[in-house]
């Protein structure tokens, strides 16, 4: 029984330590990525609606 224990606390300090690396890694590269580059990469995978729905809405 004491080893189901022992695996569940390594189980839960390993996803632990997987988020704390993550929070520590993923706003160095926020950092290093420019704002502008970000907000691009979004416009190219969403394209605006508002065009989309003024060209259905030009056809008869």
């Amino acid at each position: 029984v004491g080893g189901v224990g022992a695996v569940y606390i390594f189980l839960m300090y390993s996803i632990q330590a997987v988020f704390i690396v993550l929070a520590g890694v993923i706003p160095l590269y926020a950092m290093r990525i420019p704002f502008a580059s970000l907000l691009r990469v979004g416009e190219t995978v969403y394209p605006p609606a508002p065009t989309n729905l003024e060209g259905l809405g030009d056809e008869p």
